[in-house]
């Protein structure tokens, strides 16, 4: 009997964590941003995630990619998924350049690219900036490189279907 109420314990255990990984994987990924990545000027400038969307990189999962992947066509989010796919998915090729674009004497805004993805930092307004053209295209990239990880699905679902519906809970009531 004892033994039957630690396993029962355990399991129980296990599904909690389960949970909260998900529940922490949602978070992150909920969180991402413009806010998420930093650029680190040293000997040769870099762009750098910051820690909460750096864990998401370890959780290179089915459940995750596709959540990244769902919503790499929010232009806050674009550039920091497109990074953590491609630290997971293409590490050995990571390619990152900035210039510096001038009207007169002035910066008037830094454009970057990041393994082929091209966004700009516009000085005057203060904000950066991606085209939607090319969020589509580097949407469209994900989904060819992505296919056979996504394609793995063994649920009824698709798993590389993208759904911003919220889940319905049905309740069941009865007279008694």
């Amino acid at each position: 009997m004892k033994t039957r109420s630690i396993i029962f314990l355990f399991a129980i255990v296990c599904k909690a964590n389960f949970a909260i990984a998900q529940d922490s994987t949602d978070y992150f990924i909920n969180n991402l941003s413009w806010e998420s990545l930093f650029i680190k000027p040293t000997y040769a400038t870099e762009l750098v995630l910051n820690k909460d969307a750096e864990r998401l990189i370890a959780a290179k999962d089915q459940r995750t990619v596709n959540k990244l992947f769902c919503e790499i066509s929010n232009e806050k989010k674009t550039v920091a998924i497109h990074m953590i796919l491609s630290r997971m998915f293409e590490p050995q090729e990571i390619k990152f350049t900035q210039e510096y674009i001038y009207k007169a004497d002035s910066i008037i805004a830094i454009k970057y690219i990041y393994n082929t993805l091209e966004w700009q930092y516009r000085i005057k307004e203060s904000k950066y900036k991606i085209e939607s053209e090319t969020v589509k295209k580097i949407k469209e990239y994900w989904k060819k490189k992505l296919a056979p990880f996504l394609n793995k699905s063994t649920t009824r679902k698709k798993s590389n279907e993208c759904s911003n519906a919220p889940k319905r809970r049905l309740l069941n009531f009865s007279v008694a």
